[in-house]
Order: C-alpha cells, then sequence, then structure tokens
C-alpha cells in the first residue's frame, strides 16, 4: 500500500533504511510535515548521542531528522509537485517555518 511508505522517525535507523531501499520504486518513503508529504529517496546514517525522533535540524546544506537510535540525513528530497533534488538544492529555495525545524 502506497502507506507503506510513511516514515515517522519513531523506528530504527536501520530500519528506515531498508525501506527505502524496499519502496525504492514504489511506493517510495516519504514524511509528513503537517499536512505536507516530502518524498525522499536516498539518506545517510549518522551515531547520535540522544535523539529525540521526529526532531530536524538543517544547515546550509543538509537535513538532518532523528529517529528512534541515530540521526538520518536526507540526500535528497522531493517536495510535492516537484522533481526530487538534492538535499542543497532544496534548502536553496525552500523556507521551513521556524516552529517546525531548530537550525
Amino acid at each position: 500500500k502506497k502507506t507503506d511508505g510513511l516514515i515517522t522517525f519513531l523506528e530504527n535507523a536501520i530500519e528506515i533504511l531498508n525501506k527505502t531501499k524496499a519502496f525504492y520504486i514504489w511506493p517510495g518513503t516519504f514524511f509528513e510535515i503537517g499536512s505536507i508529504a516530502y518524498k525522499f529517496k536516498n539518506i545517510k546514517i549518522h551515531s547520535s548521542t540522544k535523539p529525540s525522533p521526529g526532531k530536524i535540524k538543517i544547515t546550509s546544506k543538509e537535513i538532518y531528522i532523528d529517529c528512534l537510535d541515530a540521526t538520518i540525513e536526507l540526500l535528497d528530497i522531493q517536495p510535492p509537485g516537484k522533481p526530487i533534488m538534492s538535499a542543497t538544492s532544496f534548502l536553496n529555495g525552500y523556507k521551513f517555518e521556524k516552529d517546525q525545524v531548530e537550525k
């Protein structure tokens, strides 16, 4: 089902990585901020001492999201109605609401 690709970040990082590989073609993996769904296809796992599942941290070039046991870096992202792009390209043109993420 399409909903199988929904990531809530209350899972282990390796489970999320496995879902991105398994659902690469269909249904894809995605997460939601409010009512907006963002798709992604490639991630990188980073260790984290005290992750806060679902917490998003951004730099000028990277997007990090805490999951249950680690932090993942989104290497690409696809906003609704747009093509998939690198995280850097996305951050150059998109502004998150202040209450959505920690910078």
